[in-house]
Formats: structure tokens, sequence, C-alpha cells
């Protein structure tokens, strides 16, 4: 299992994973409307500028399996494929990330969707502010802010 930064060239094929994990888990959270908005907000335009400032990274063994990008001392995007949900990637991810992060800052900070939230309390994550804008259809999203501190390392 290999962590590394994302090549632009890869952009369609991290949409694609991305989509479909919206698509495969959100329904089960999220009204339809919420759904839309995701997948609209993980546009390949989106990714493609991430990409281009050097901010995704992929776990990969013989394919992308996940996938994670790092602004600052924000995780944002972090999704693994449905059928490699289970064995250890989104943990990987997490920790590379954290490690990442934790070279320049103490604090994490990241957006935490319905189905994630339970993940990041266990990590030591706390929430502090919760957030729900208007989507289609009279369909809300909602989300939490949430923040780690973290000691520094070199």
């Amino acid at each position: 299992m290999k962590i590394r930064l994302a090549l632009l060239n890869e952009a369609p094929m991290i949409k694609a994973l991305v989509h479909e994990t919206i698509k495969h888990i959100y329904p089960h959270y999220y009204p339809e409307g919420a759904v839309d908005f995701f997948l609209a907000h993980h546009s390949i335009k989106t990714i493609e500028t991430d990409i281009e400032q050097e901010q995704v990274f992929v776990i990969e063994e013989a394919a992308i399996l996940g996938t994670v990008t790092l602004k600052g001392i924000e995780i944002c995007r972090l999704f693994v494929a449905p059928d490699c949900q289970g064995q250890g990637h989104g943990r990987a991810l997490l920790d590379f990330s954290e490690r990442m992060i934790s070279k320049n800052s103490d604090a994490i900070r990241l957006d935490a969707s319905l189905p994630s939230k339970r993940i990041y309390l266990n990590r030591g994550y706390h929430e502090v502010a919760s957030h729900c804008l208007a989507a289609k259809d009279g369909d809300f999203l909602c989300y939490d802010v949430m923040e780690k501190t973290i000691a520094l390392h070199d």
C-alpha cells in the first residue's frame, strides 16, 4: 500500500472513485438534493485544480483505492472506494494526513459529513461548528466542522 501525490491524468479516476463512493453511501444519510450537491462540489475541475496545486494524494496497490486532499491544516475529500472500505485504507489516509499537517501545525480541521462523523469522533476530533446548506428541491445538506489538536512533528 503506497500513498503518493496524484497525477493530473488521474483526475478522471479520482472523480469516478469519489462519485462512486458518494452514490453508494450518501443516499443512506442525505436526501437526493444534498447528494447532488456533493457530486457537483467534487467536480473534475475542482479535482484538477487541487492536483495542479499538489494537494491531492492517492492510496494505491494495483489501482487507486482512495484519495485525500490536504489544504493547509484542512483534510478534504477523503474517500475510499466502496469495495475497499473496512480494509484500513481510510485509516492509512487519515494517519498520513495527520502526519503531513503536523509538520507545520498542531491543529487539524475538516468538514465531516454525516457518514464520517463517528470515525472522526473516535479519532479524537471534536465538533466546533455545524452547518446546514440549502440544496435543490428544498433539501438540506448538513455537516460539522471538526478539529483535533496534535503534537508537532518534524
